[in-house]
């Protein structure tokens, strides 16, 4: 997970922590947006290795 993702989980989590503060609509989708970062369902991250950068982000282009 790159250090921009931990930076927004973060921010998300005291977001959250603050919900009765702000509307219920920006809650939600922060818990939505907070999930969908911790499941790491980001397509590029495959993890093969074959990629120059730092945070492991993959085109893809070996799996075709």
């Amino acid at each position: 997970m790159d250090k921009k993702t931990k930076e927004r989980i973060m921010y998300l989590e005291q977001q959250i922590a603050a919900g009765n503060r702000i509307d219920g609509y920006s809650l939600e989708g922060h818990k939505k947006e907070l999930k969908k970062l911790k499941e790491n369902k980001d397509p590029r991250k495959c993890g093969c290795g074959k990629t120059n950068d730092p945070d492991g982000n993959c085109d893809g282009s070996h799996n075709q």
